[in-house]
C-alpha cells in the first residue's frame, strides 16, 4: 500500500521558488528563482545524481524498513497460525489502511509542497505552523477512524467475509488502532524532517524500530500465543517507540535545527489558523493517496471471497510486489524535498 506515496510527489513541484538543493541553502546560496543559473559542476549529470542520492536512499531505506515491520508480521502469524491468521493480517491491514492510513497519510502529504517551500525560502517558523496543523488535522481524523476499526468483524461480515477470518482481523485491528495516534505523530515529524532534507534520522529510527518489532512480534505472538492480536499489539508498541523515539531526537537536536524545542514537540495557537491554505493542498494529496491505495485494497477484498489459502497467498505476494515500489518511492520524496 505504501506505493501510493509516490504520487505526494507531484504535488511539491507547483510554483516553487526557492533553493536549487538543501546543500546550496545551508551554505548561504543566493538561489532565489527556479530559473536563475547555476553553476556548471552542480548543473552535471553525476554532480545531480550523487545530491539526489544522498537524499533518496535514506528514505529508500526508511521504506523499506516499514514494509520490514509487516513482513515480520506475515511470518510469525504463518508459521504460528496457519492461512486463516495470514488472511487475516490480510483483511486487517485492507480496513487500517483504506479507513485510516491513507488518510493520515494522504492528509500529511501536504507537508511536502508547504515544509519543503517555507524551509527552502528561509522561513521556519512557517514551516512549523505547518507541521503543526498537519499534525493536529491528521489526528482529529481518528475520532471517526478509530470507531470504525473497532467495528471491523461487523464491516467484514456484512460484506460477506469468512466469519473466522473477520474475527481474527477485527482482533488484529482492536489491538492496532488505539496507537495510530502515535503513528500519525511520527509520520509528520518524519516528513517534516524530511523536507528539510534531514532523511538519515528517520531511517536510524526506522531500523532501530523494525529490530525491536521481532521482539515485540516474538513476545506477544510465540510467548503469550495471543495470535493476530498479538501482531496488532506488536504494532502498537513499535510505532509508539517510533514516535518516542523521534521525539527524543527533536529534543535532542533542535538547537541545530533553528527551531525551539516547545515548538517542535508542542502546539501554538498558530497552528489553528490557516486552515485553508493547507487543506488546499491536503485534500488534492488526500484524494490521490487514497485512491492509489485502495485500489491495492479492492483487490485483497475480491480475493478473500475465494477463500482462506487464496486470501493468504496473496497477503504473502503483496508484500514482495510492494518492495519494487520503494526505490521509486524514495527518489520521488528526495526529488519533493529538493525542488522545495
Amino acid at each position: 500500500a505504501a506505493a501510493a506515496a509516490a504520487g505526494h510527489a507531484s504535488l511539491s513541484r507547483r510554483g516553487r521558488k526557492s533553493r536549487f538543493s538543501c546543500t546550496a541553502h545551508a551554505e548561504g546560496a543566493d538561489v532565489t528563482s527556479s530559473s536563475a543559473p547555476v553553476s556548471s559542476s552542480a548543473s552535471s549529470w553525476s554532480a545531480l545524481s550523487a545530491e539526489v542520492a544522498a537524499v533518496a536512499l535514506p528514505n529508500v531505506g526508511s521504506f523499506l524498513l516499514q514494509l520490514v515491520n509487516e513482513q515480520t508480521n506475515v511470518i510469525f502469524l504463518g508459521q504460528t497460525g496457519g492461512d486463516a491468521s495470514l488472511a487475516a493480517v490480510g483483511l486487517g491491514n485492507m480496513m487500517q489502511n483504506c479507513v485510516g492510513l491513507s488518510i493520515g497519510w494522504g492528509l500529511l502529504g501536504a507537508l511536502d509542497t508547504l515544509v519543503s517551500q517555507a524551509h527552502g525560502s528561509g522561513q521556519e517558523e512557517l514551516a512549523v505552523s505547518y507541521f503543526q496543523r498537519g499534525r493536529v488535522i491528521a489526528t482529529l481524523q481518528l475520532l471517526w477512524i478509530l470507531p470504525v476499526l473497532f467495528c471491523t468483524e461487523g464491516l467484514l461480515l456484512s460484506i460477506g467475509q469468512d466469519p473466522t477470518v473477520s474475527h481474527m482481523a477485527a482482533s488484529y485491528n482492536r489491538a492496532s488502532a488505539p496507537a495510530l495516534f502515535c503513528l500519525f505523530q511520527f509520520q509528520a515529524t518524519a516528513k517534516f524532517l524530511q523536507n528539510r532534507c534531514s532523511t538519515v534520522p528517520p531511517m536510524l529510527i526506522n531500523l532501530l524500530c523494525s529490530c525491536l518489532h521481532v521482539g515485540w512480534c516474538a513476545f506477544f505472538i510465540l510467548r503469550l500465543g495471543l495470535g493476530n492480536a498479538g501482531a496488532g499489539f506488536a504494532n502498537s508498541a513499535t510505532w509508539t517507540c517510533q514516535w518516542l523515539f523521534i521525539s527524543l531526537y527533536l529534543v535532542v537536536s533542535a538547537k541545530s535545527l533553528g527551531v525551539p524545542r516547545r515548538a517542535l514537540l508542542g502546539l501554538q495557537r498558530d497552528c489553528l489558523q490557516g486552515w485553508r491554505r493547507y487543506l488546499r493542498i491536503a485534500i488534492p494529496s488526500l484524494l490521490q493517496t487514497s485512491s492509489e491505495w485502495w485500489f491495492w485494497e479492492i483487490g485483497a477484498l475480491i480475493v478473500g471471497y475465494l477463500g482462506t489459502v487464496s486470501l493468504a497467498a496473496h497477503v504473502a505476494s503483496l508484500q514482495v510486489v510492494t518492495i519494487s515500489f520503494m526505490p521509486t518511492l524514495g527518489i520521488a520524496a528526495a526529488c519533493a524535498a529538493l525542488v522545495g
